[in-house]
C-alpha cells in the first residue's frame, strides 16, 4: 500500500490559527468537503464551511461566469488573509480548483491541499475513502 503521511500536525495548526476555514471539492469530494465542515463546526468548534454546500449560489455562478469560477468568484466575496482554504480533490487539477488556489493564494490567505490520486498512486474510489479518514484525523487532533 502505497500511503502518504499528511502533515497533521501541520493542517491542525493552520486550521487553529485561521478566522474561518473555507473547503472544497467536486462530486464525492464536495460531499467530504460538506462532511468536513460539519464536523469541524459541530465537533471542534471552528469556523468553517463549504463552499459546496449551497447548490443556489454554485448554480448561480456556474450558470452566469461558469463552472470553472464556482470556488474562486465565492472566495472572492468570503475569504481574507487569515483565513485558510483547503481543497479536497481526486485530480487536483480541475479548474474550479485551481482557480480557487490562485485566488486564495492572491489574497495571501493560507491553502492546504489534500493528497491526490496521483500522491496516492491510487483510484477515485480509494482516494475518496482516505480524504474521508484524513478528515477525521485532523477532527481527532483538534
Amino acid at each position: 500500500m502505497n500511503d502518504i503521511v499528511p502533515d497533521l500536525i501541520g493542517i491542525v495548526k493552520a486550521i487553529k490559527k485561521a478566522d474561518f476555514v473555507y473547503i472544497i471539492g467536486n462530486g464525492g469530494s464536495a460531499s467530504t468537503a460538506n462532511h468536513f465542515a460539519n464536523d469541524l463546526v459541530k465537533m471542534c468548534g471552528i469556523k468553517a464551511m463549504s463552499l459546496c454546500a449551497n447548490e443556489a449560489v454554485v448554480m448561480a455562478y456556474a450558470n452566469d461566469n461558469g463552472y470553472e469560477n464556482v470556488f474562486s468568484d465565492q472566495l472572492k466575496v468570503f475569504l481574507t488573509k487569515n483565513d485558510l482554504l483547503i481543497t479536497i480533490s481526486g485530480s487536483g487539477t480541475s479548474k474550479n480548483i485551481v482557480k480557487a488556489v490562485q485566488v486564495a493564494k492572491k489574497i495571501g490567505a493560507g491553502v492546504y491541499t489534500f493528497p491526490t490520486m496521483r500522491d496516492y498512486k491510487c483510484s477515485m474510489l480509494e482516494i475518496e475513502n482516505k480524504h474521508l479518514r484524513l478528515a477525521h484525523d485532523i477532527v481527532k487532533k483538534l
